[in-house]
């Protein structure tokens, strides 16, 4: 009985782990498939539930049988609670999104911490406001949002295709919350935690709907140029560290 109990530890072990996995960078380097990232999320809390079920009756064994120690009973049950975490709030905790956070600043100030060894910058230019997006900055939340005239808009990039895109975060199911889900195909993956749908950035349209964002055109260029053509309106998003204040520096 013992050997069963260990093999179903093991097989309900092995379980979380991946599915941990799945969720979250290891998974990407892997190649897992696309449509495992997007039904597991989906369904994610009937995965839980059902996880959650075996590992009562591994603790159901255990009081009967007396096969682990209860401290090996709780390594394992913090063990399935943390993959838990992993598989919800690890992106998201690495990959902090700036859709409500973003902060802005003028050319001047920008041009003192814009490196020069990454200098190429993403330019919109909606309702007459131009906006500023270094890729270094993207390159950790992958999302920044403003708001302009009553209409939200955000700048998504992905770092394994190199790809920006600009859109209006309301796309019919009401306000949106994008915070990294995954990277499938070299392109990431948005989950919205508002609406419970995920958004392949590529195509920025809902998974589990029929609902698509509104995109709007963006412009590439290298900050020394962007600094010169759009001084005027001088609105910049910038992400490091000046006197006055302290930022994290992307990755």
């Amino acid at each position: 009985m013992k050997i069963l109990f260990n093999v179903y530890a093991f097989v309900l072990a092995s379980i979380a782990i991946y599915c941990a996995i799945l969720m979250t960078e290891p998974g990407q380097t892997l190649n897992v498939p696309r449509d495992w990232v997007l039904n597991y999320y989906r369904y994610m809390e009937v995965f839980w539930l059902a996880q959650a079920l075996a590992l009562v009756g591994l603790w159901i064994a255990n009081t009967k049988g007396k096969f682990w120690k209860p401290v090996w009973m709780y390594l394992a049950t913090a063990g399935v609670a943390f993959t838990f975490w992993a598989q919800s709030y690890a992106m998201p905790a690495a990959f902090p999104t700036e859709q409500f956070t973003a902060d802005f600043y003028s050319v001047e100030e920008a041009d003192k911490v814009i490196p020069d060894e990454d200098s190429r910058v993403y330019v919109t230019h909606i309702n007459g406001e131009t906006r500023i997006f270094p890729r270094y900055h993207l390159q950790v939340p992958h999302v920044a949002g403003w708001k302009s005239e009553g209409t939200e808009y955000a700048v998504t990039y992905c770092g394994l295709s190199n790809l920006p895109m600009v859109v209006e975060t309301d796309y019919g199911l009401g306000e949106s919350d994008f915070q990294v889900l995954g990277q499938t195909h070299n392109n990431l993956i948005f989950k919205d935690v508002n609406n419970g749908t995920a958004i392949q950035q590529i195509t920025m349209q809902s998974e589990f709907t029929d609902h698509s964002t509104t995109v709007h055109p963006n412009t590439q260029m290298v900050w020394s140029q962007a600094k010169e053509m759009y001084r005027c309106h001088g609105i910049c998003l910038r992400y490091g560290a000046s006197s006055r204040r302290s930022y994290p520096w992307s990755i």
